[in-house]
């Protein structure tokens, strides 16, 4: 496929199930609109995009922005995504469900990216050796990520900004990459992940008026374990376990007198 305009392997118009499609794309970008699979929603109907294996092949240097683009109201579960270089593999808008999808290779933007409320994201296998962050979102309420397995190289798992989230039960494992980033009045909570790194700065970092629990998270392997820069002590950062951190496990101006 050549995608000089605003082209698409899948193109729907409304609310259409997608399933158990495999798409072999050969791709030379011209920086344009260009999804593979793009879906659009139209009132309270759930449709579901199911069981598609993509597998692209980027030429030129240009990339196609989305593997999985779709709006509210959709499930995007048990899909495979196998790329050579794309910007993001999924998007999503509101009240939908990303769950047990396998995404692998170079993506440059954020392989998850959340534009809507009320979105929960978990039982992926995510791969990625690009700069992206695995998730990210902005300004987004009632967001759950759980249960996911995330190996990156120097991309962090998740960045959100005033937003409110849940991040807990992940398995996450990175060569040199920061492992969770919320900041700028978000609110909500971490706990019970495993953060794994060989040089990673932070396993957590929280700032700008950003002060949420941290709590029962395994740390391996980071320059420092947690971060929170908030003009309040937080007395909800407890019960983490760190190992083998090369700087400091706690710092920042938010701590309170006692921590661990």
């Amino acid at each position: 496929f050549m995608y000089n305009s605003s082209h698409y392997v899948i193109y729907d118009g409304r609310n259409s199930d997608i399933t158990n499609n495999i798409i072999n794309v050969s791709s030379y970008s011209t920086n344009n609109t260009h999804h593979i699979i793009r879906s659009y929603s139209n009132g309270d109907y759930v449709n579901t995009i199911e069981g598609n294996t993509i597998n692209h092949d980027h030429h030129n240097y240009d990339r196609v922005q989305y593997a999985i683009w779709t709006q509210s109201n959709t499930i995007v579960r048990n899909n495979t995504i196998n790329i050579d270089a794309i910007d993001h593999a999924i998007y999503v808008e509101s009240n939908c469900i990303v769950e047990n999808n396998e995404m692998s290779g170079d993506y440059s933007d954020n392989v998850i990216h959340i534009n809507g409320n009320d979105v929960s994201v978990y039982s992926n296998t995510i791969n990625q050796t690009g700069v992206g962050s695995v998730i990210w979102f902005d300004s987004d309420n009632g967001i759950e990520i759980y249960n996911n397995t995330a190996n990156t190289t120097g991309a962090k798992f998740l960045s959100a900004t005033a937003s409110e989230v849940s991040v807990h039960h992940n398995l996450i494992q990175t060569s040199s990459g920061r492992g969770i980033e919320i900041y700028n009045q978000s609110g909500g909570d971490i706990y019970n992940n495993t953060l794994i790194s060989n040089s990673g700065d932070y396993g957590v970092y929280i700032h700008d008026l950003t002060e949420l629990p941290v709590r029962n998270n395994i740390i391996v392997g980071f320059q420092n374990g947690i971060r929170d820069d908030n003009d309040l002590a937080n007395t909800n950062l407890r019960y983490n376990d760190m190992y083998d951190i090369s700087g400091s496990q706690y710092l920042g101006t938010g701590l309170p007198v006692m921590i661990g």
